[in-house]
């Protein structure tokens, strides 16, 4: 400290300030060292005033592969997938410089390749997240070791708090999540404080999130008792199903959805058959419901099946809960083109809920309503009618005149009549859907574009072009705006106001319009859906009309092909499909 004061233009570095002691200590000296420059290494987040903080971030997966690859090069096992293993393995490292370092020692003294030592670790990872040599790794302790100093620092509360934050994905956790939510008595956002303070957690720059590192996440699951994994587990469920938005289109609802989607779907694979696994069937659901809005049916299909098999084995096969996982799955078929299997599981939803809850509960209408889109798509115009008006009428006694499902009903209805050319019956109806909607809902919902393009198909089929073009591109910006422009709603708009402007005659409008439309189906769809070809033949006959037979033949010939597989050969919409 003489040699210090006595002298200037040195640099001190003060490291592992670990502990509030040494902390304290530190800040008491800092005043006496004013000649130099002094740098503190801590885990510590929280300093005083007279502290610069600067947070050192993980390594960027493009150094931290760099680095593992130079630190075995001398004693790693080569293989030709060594590149791709490294950015593997040190996305599963999560770049953190000592997980890095251990790697790389554990690596060179068992002369292990890089995919040997993932396997090693998928299969012994414990072991091998707690292995260290101090020699060779010119460090004193484990990665398991070294963050368990910190989380012995904790406090009880926020002990508890790490041990469930941990059953939840490495990703973003919004702060929101803990609002409101207490752990043994304590404020859960004071007990993140603590963690924060730590460095075992760390706010995003926005604030409205933080992280966990995945490896204090996984340590913190190693280190719990039997009993404590299935209490803080069941916790995690809890506070995750109590912060659940509404899956049903919401700009706020769904922003929040895409933060919590990783973590669902992260809980969800950590309960798979587990005690817990029934209690997450509504959270199931809702992630699925969510993924379907946005037409991801794939991530959709497996957690509806998954709710529907506990439910029928815990609650039986004629619960009204295993109805509505059947409803849910029929829905996804149908969207998937998938029509006669939506149609078995419907009329088995139906079938529960008519007798289990009355035929004339709302889930019923639900039923008649979903069963009558399939009829009405297969031109079963009939049956489908039936079922609307049914439907229809039970909300409006049900749910009264303006509720936004009674708009559902009516605007179905108008469509199935503009399918079949009796427009006089459609556009009251259609019109009146809109405006229950547009008073009811707010004016930039998918539904209110749901109206809009459905008021513009049959403006448009009347030759009223320019109040057509209005509302359809009303309906594709609410769309693009809402639901991302890639959504199959936004390739309906698409098809529609092409449709239009072909009509019109202004085929070089139209084309781009229909081939951005198939674009979007092909890839949201599957190349094999009834929508693709709905698209190839619209397509096709804007081509026929310009005289382009060369174009328009092996469009048509597609279309056919997929609607031969998909419908049956005497469907009647396969006579004069071309």
């Amino acid at each position: 400290m003489r040699w210090l004061g006595e002298h200037s233009g040195w640099l001190l570095i003060i490291d592992n300030v670990d502990t509030p002691d040494a902390a304290v200590e530190v800040e008491k000296t800092l005043p006496k060292l004013q000649g130099g420059d002094v740098i503190i290494t801590s885990r510590i987040a929280d300093w005083g005033a007279e502290v610069q903080t600067t947070e050192l971030d993980v390594l960027g997966e493009q150094d931290a592969a760099a680095f593992l690859l130079e630190r075995t090069e001398q004693r790693r096992k080569k293989t030709d997938t060594d590149t791709e293993d490294a950015s593997v393995l040190v996305h599963e490292l999560g770049g953190l410089a000592l997980a890095l370092e251990q790697a790389g020692a554990y690596i060179a003294k068992n002369r292990f390749s890089l995919s040997e030592y993932r396997r090693r670790c998928g299969a012994t990872r414990e072991i091998v997240l707690g292995w260290y040599d101090e020699r060779l790794m010119k460090y004193p302790s484990s990665v398991a070791t070294t963050w368990q100093a910190s989380a012995d620092q904790l406090a009880q509360p926020e002990r508890k708090l790490l041990n469930i934050l941990a059953w939840l994905a490495p990703e973003p956790i919004p702060v929101s999540l803990l609002e409101g939510v207490s752990v043994d008595d304590a404020d859960a956002r004071d007990a993140l404080s603590a963690l924060v303070s730590w460095s075992l957690a760390r706010f995003t720059a926005d604030g409205d999130n933080f992280t966990i590192h995945r490896l204090v996440q996984e340590i913190t699951r190693q280190r719990l008792s039997g009993d404590e994994k299935e209490s803080t587990l069941e916790r995690a469920l809890e506070i995750l199903n109590a912060k659940l938005p509404s899956p049903h289109w919401d700009r706020e609802g769904w922003q929040l959805w895409g933060r919590l989607a990783p973590h669902c779907g992260t809980l969800l694979g950590r309960l798979r058959d587990h005690a817990l696994e029934p209690s997450a069937t509504r959270m199931m659901n809702q992630l699925a419901l969510w993924f379907y809005n946005r037409a991801e049916y794939g991530e959709a299909g497996p957690l509806y099946q998954r709710a529907l098999a506990i439910r029928k084995k815990v609650l039986g096969p004629k619960h009204p809960r295993v109805a509505q996982s059947l409803n849910n799955l029929a829905r996804l078929y149908y969207s998937q083109g998938r029509y006669a299997e939506a149609e078995r599981l419907s009329k088995r939803a139906l079938a529960i809920r008519k007798k289990v809850l009355g035929p004339e509960h709302p889930r019923v209408a639900e039923s008649l309503n979903n069963l009558a889109v399939l009829y009405g798509t297969q031109s079963r115009y009939a049956e489908a009618e039936r079922l609307f008006k049914r439907a229809l009428a039970i909300r409006k006694k049900v749910l009264g005149p303006e509720h936004p499902k009674v708009a559902n009903s009516l605007n179905n209805l108008a469509q199935l009549y503009g399918k079949q050319g009796q427009y006089a019956k459609a556009e009251p109806l259609a019109k009146r859907a809109l405006a229950i909607r547009e008073k009811a809902l707010v004016p930039e919902h998918p539904d209110v574009a749901n109206s809009l393009n459905s008021l513009a198909s049959l403006c448009g089929a009347q030759s009223r072009y320019a109040e057509a073009e209005r509302l359809s591109k009303r309906a594709l910006a609410i769309r693009k705006k809402v639901l991302g422009p890639e959504h199959p709603k936004v390739a309906n708009s698409l098809n529609n106001l092409a449709q239009l402007y072909g009509k019109q005659g202004r085929y070089a409008e139209a084309e781009p319009i229909y081939q951005r439309a198939l674009a979007i189906r092909e890839k949201a769809l599957g190349r094999e859906h009834p929508d693709v070809a709905h698209s190839l033949n619209r397509l096709a006959k804007l081509y026929q009309a310009q005289g382009e037979y060369a174009k328009a033949e092996p469009l048509y010939q597609r279309a056919l092909a997929i609607r031969e597989k998909a419908l049956d050969p005497e469907h009647p919409d396969m006579e004069g499909w071309i």
